[in-house]
C-alpha cells in the first residue's frame, strides 16, 4: 500500500551538543602586585621594574613595620643597596601606587618601613 511506502521522518538526534557558553569579559585582576611585574588596583595596572616591584611584594597586605635590614636582605637579595638605590626603589613603587590611584605609600624612617 502506498501508506508504507511512506517514511517516517528521522528522529531528532539525541547525541549531547556542546554547550553554548557566552563570552564573559575577563575579569579585572586582584589588587596588589602580580608577577613578573605589575601592579593592579581597582582595574589599572602599572609596570614595575624587579627591584621596586620586590619591594613592593614583601610589604603589600602587610600592616607593620618592617627594620630596613630585613627590607635590604629580602629584595637586594642580602647584598644590601646604598641609600640612594633603596630611595629609587621607594620613589618607583610608590609612583606606581599613585598611578593606579591606590593611596597609601611606602614610608622609611628610623630604620623601618612600611606603607601607610
Amino acid at each position: 500500500s502506498l501508506a508504507d511506502a511512506v517514511e517516517e521522518p528521522a528522529a531528532p538526534s539525541i547525541e549531547p551538543q556542546p554547550e553554548q557558553v557566552e563570552p564573559i569579559d575577563d575579569p579585572k585582576p586582584q589588587d596588589g602586585p602580580h608577577p613578573p611585574n605589575e601592579f593592579w588596583f581597582n582595574g589599572k595596572s602599572e609596570y614595575l621594574e624587579g627591584i621596586p616591584f620586590r619591594l613592593l611584594c614583601l610589604l603589600w597586605g602587610k600592616e607593620k613595620k618592617i627594620s630596613k635590614e630585613t627590607v635590604m636582605h629580602h629584595v637586594w637579595g642580602g647584598a644590601g643597596a646604598s641609600g640612594s638605590a633603596y630611595s629609587n626603589a621607594q620613589r618607583k613603587a610608590n609612583d606606581a601606587l599613585l598611578a593606579t590611584g591606590y593611596q597609601r605609600q611606602i614610608t622609611n624612617k628610623g630604620g623601618f618601613v612600611w606603607m601607610e
